[in-house]
């Protein structure tokens, strides 16, 4: 048989009681020194995830004509943020952000980008002229295209263009320099053969590398792939890996020829800014050209950093791969990405 115990509530109801009491004597019994300015952990992960970084250039490296890679590296009191092999930094001024993928190994002490003197885009051509000793802004390593062991095989089949090889090369030197550990395959594809980082590629032990200059090569056989490069070239793997992790680089900011022009209003906290934003531009970029203070990362519509209010208009957006990234909440009260979005009338916008 059972015994049921019954307890009082009076040793509850006292340490009630004398909660007050208590706090009371714990505050009189304790020193007068102020608190910390910073605590040791929020120092940490200010260190370890920092929002921006200032970086000198320590060396350029032209692997061919149109092609450098810059050597980026912190002053001496600086750590260099520890990153994923995959990951990459976002190049700042104050209008632009443009995502590089990190060529280098986790386990170095820079940061390597490939600076393609031909892109579009104004960093990437401001960048190339760089001299050894240049400044510049970036942020901390980001994205999320990494290998993670509790996720991907330890046999990795991974596709790549010319633009989006660095992303690739990083991955093969933590596999290299056993900062990583799993199998790596490259699939090197080039309509033209020229594969601008073969070299590079072929002095990296224990990855084998594949080159190939025709899509029928890309094959849906390997099971989990990686893909990285640019636009075009992710929407042809995506129909043949379905099931593919995504690096998307340097996405396209434009499309065809202007048809319209739309006045554009957007509002930035207590600033106003009207400009004409060009039908076949996207709305980040209509951003970039007019200075407008805008937040951008990836530029391929996934991270949503750059997300604004659509108050009066419409407008088209445009998906990579067929994935819809937008939250419900975001469709609900009318968000949008303006990185994928481009104007179909006049706009009201609210950063």
């Amino acid at each position: 048989m059972k015994r049921l115990v019954i307890k009082s509530f009076k040793d509850d109801l006292n340490g009630f009681l004398n909660l007050v009491p208590n706090r009371i004597k714990a505050i009189n019994e304790s020193n007068a020194d102020p608190l910390p300015k910073e605590y040791g952990v929020n120092a940490l992960a200010l260190e370890l995830h920092p929002s921006e970084l200032e970086l000198t250039v320590s060396d350029t490296t032209e692997i061919t004509d149109g092609v450098r890679i810059l050597s980026l590296v912190p002053d001496k009191k600086t750590v260099l943020p520890f990153f994923r092999a995959g990951q990459s930094i976002n190049i700042k001024n104050e209008s632009f952000s443009t995502p590089f993928s990190i060529l280098s190994s986790p386990g170095s002490d820079k940061y390597e980008i490939a600076v393609f003197s031909d892109n579009k885009d104004n960093v990437s051509r401001h960048l190339y002229d760089l001299q050894i000793g240049s400044k510049i802004r970036t942020s901390g390593p980001e994205g999320f295209f990494y290998y993670i062991s509790l996720r991907d095989k330890n046999t990795i089949t991974a596709f790549c263009d010319n633009q989006g090889a660095p992303a690739l090369i990083s991955m093969a030197k933590s596999i290299a320099d056993k900062t990583e550990s799993y199998s790596l395959k490259i699939v090197y594809f080039d309509k033209d053969s020229d594969y601008i980082f073969r070299d590079i590629l072929n002095n990296i032990p224990s990855v084998s590398a594949e080159y190939v200059a025709d899509y029928s090569e890309i094959k849906a056989d390997c099971g989990k792939a990686f893909v990285s490069g640019t636009e075009s070239f992710c929407e042809a793997c995506i129909q043949r890996l379905p099931d593919a992790r995504i690096n998307i680089v340097n996405p396209k900011q434009c499309s065809g020829e202007t048809t319209e022009e739309f006045q554009c209003t957007v509002t930035f906290r207590d600033k106003k800014f009207v400009f004409t934003c060009k039908s076949n531009e996207t709305l980040l970029s209509a951003f970039e050209r007019n200075s407008v203070p805008s937040a951008a990362k990836c530029k391929a519509g996934e991270c949503g950093y750059c997300r604004c209010k659509l108050v009066e208009g419409q407008v088209e957006t445009v998906n990579i791969h067929s994935v819809d990234s937008l939250r419900q909440a975001d469709k609900k009260y009318n968000f949008i990405h303006p990185c994928r979005s481009f104007a179909k009338s006049d706009l009201i916008l609210a950063l």
